[in-house]
């Protein structure tokens, strides 16, 4: 009974570790996401905004805002470009991206909480809760956006690099992190280690 208990607690601990892995994957492909909607945009937002100031402001006050350029030329360069920024806008979907990975984030966040609750003890290790959580993380994989091969690795490799850090600086409390990662990258490709755990 206790090694089936043990085995039980593995799983669990095995989909902790899978969920939390998903977390960060999903938060760096939302966040990621977010910026590329944010930049077009403000891109947008200026292009427009400075189309309505050659348009209202040039004439009305004098100034010159085309930069030498005639105006019908500065006109016509800021609709394309307005109007080509509001087509990516359109195809690249990239906000509705941003949310279906916060989605996805949310849902493996759950996962990995009643994961928690039960390694950490709070909970009893028991068969129906490990189908329960099972049932969890079969929703929030069925549930969320899918991580393209090409992120996955990556990301994968961002999530172990931040859980590597995150253990490193428990006991090197002073330690500055983009050095700490740059001594990560030297011992991982060159062979030299200036990591060595005190």
């Amino acid at each position: 009974m206790n090694e089936r208990a043990d085995n039980i607690e593995t799983e669990i601990a095995s989909i902790e570790r899978k969920a939390d892995q998903s977390c960060s994957i999903h938060a760096q492909l939302r966040d990621h996401n977010a910026r590329l909607a944010n930049w077009l945009d403000y891109s947008l937002m200026a292009a427009t905004t400075y189309l309505l100031a050659l348009a209202f402001v040039e004439p009305t006050l004098g100034l010159r805002l085309t930069f030498g350029l005639p105006t019908q030329i500065a006109n016509a360069c800021l609709t394309l470009t307005a109007f080509f920024l509001s087509v990516v806008q359109f195809k690249s979907e990239w906000k509705s991206k941003a949310h279906d990975h916060h989605v996805s984030f949310a849902e493996y966040a759950l996962v990995k909480k009643e994961c928690r609750m039960i390694t950490a003890g709070a909970r009893a290790v028991s068969l129906p809760e490990l189908q329960r959580i099972r049932a969890i993380y079969d929703a929030a994989t069925e549930k969320g956006a899918d991580i393209p091969n090409r992120k996955f690795t990556l990301g994968k490799a961002a999530h172990l690099r931040k859980v590597y850090i995150s253990r490193y600086l428990d006991s090197h409390p002073g330690a500055w992190v983009p050095l700490v990662k740059l001594k990560l990258f030297v011992r991982d490709n060159f062979g030299c280690d200036w990591l060595r755990w005190s």
